[in-house]
């Protein structure tokens, strides 16, 4: 008798879930928070009713029961980590090739000149040295456009 009556109450909790379920759909679904306690009873119920889900389930003929589809734990959350695959020689020389393509200069090999760090240089640093160059440039005109038009590396510019 009492298998009679938990079986009756449990189909009795089901159908009243399935209504439970429609106006759940209607409403924001609530999460059950952290400060919920669930008593032995509300487990027993839960174990319930996913066997009854499961004989559903082998029933209708589905592997996985309609009851998961509606859950609020998206799928990546309970993904693991994954490992991923080590690169073959061809791919690593590749990518490497590919970085060094950053570092290249475009017109020459070698580093920087003089000439070029200074031009790159802070002006405020340079102020007051470039007063006096423009005075003393003033005095020698003709000079220094010859030795420019002579001199290929001075007149590179990046």
């Amino acid at each position: 008798d009492n298998n009679d009556q938990d079986e009756e109450e449990i189909d009795d909790d089901i159908d009243t879930d399935n209504n439970d379920q429609v106006e759940e759909e209607e409403q924001p679904r609530a999460m059950i928070g952290p400060t919920r306690i669930l008593s032995t009873e509300d487990f027993a119920r839960i174990r319930a009713l996913k066997a009854k889900a499961r004989e559903l389930a082998v029933e209708s003929g589905s592997q996985h029961s309609s009851v998961y589809t509606n859950a609020l734990v998206k799928p990546s959350d309970l993904e693991g980590y994954t490992v991923k695959r080590r690169a073959t020689i061809e791919e690593r020389r590749a990518k490497v090739e590919a970085g060094r393509e950053q570092f290249q200069h475009r017109l020459h090999p070698g580093g920087k000149t003089n000439a070029e760090k200074k031009r790159t240089k802070n002006y405020l640093m340079l102020q007051k040295k470039a007063q006096r160059a423009a005075t003393s440039k003033k005095r020698s005109r003709g000079a220094p456009k010859q030795q420019l038009l002579r001199d290929k590396r001075k007149r590179r510019r990046l």
